[in-house]
């Protein structure tokens, strides 16, 4: 009859206990599931701007009191976000800003903008 010491197969090598190995691959699952859920996918996050009225390049012949922005994605208009520059580079800020569905934003202007070309 063979003797084995504890830990050690009849040819005399080790044993790894199958608790230890079982316990090594539950760790290494639950970890790699936690690294997974825990980073963020990547986000689509830039909004485009579809289309505006007047469009883009168009040159006014008269004057403008509404510019309509329609955007690619649900936006939040903000008073300060959206600025008109002239051909001189002035600014010229709407006195109102609105959206009722996020997408189509209304900037008004009670002085109307005159003819020439702006940039939004």
């Amino acid at each position: 009859m063979t003797r084995c010491r504890a830990g050690q197969g009849h040819d005399g090598r080790k044993r790894r206990p199958v608790r230890r190995i079982a316990v090594a691959i539950v760790l290494a699952l639950v970890g790699g599931l936690t690294l997974t859920v825990a980073m963020p996918a990547p986000v689509a996050a830039h909004t485009g701007l579809e289309s505006s009225q007047p469009s883009d390049g168009d040159m006014l012949s008269e004057p403008v009191s509404e510019i309509l922005l329609e955007f690619n994605r649900q936006v939040e208009p903000v008073p300060d976000g959206l600025t008109v520059f002239d051909e001189l580079g002035l600014e010229h800020r709407p006195d109102s800003l609105s959206s009722a569905d996020g997408q189509i934003c209304h900037m008004l202007f009670e002085t109307p903008l005159t003819g020439g070309q702006f940039d939004v």
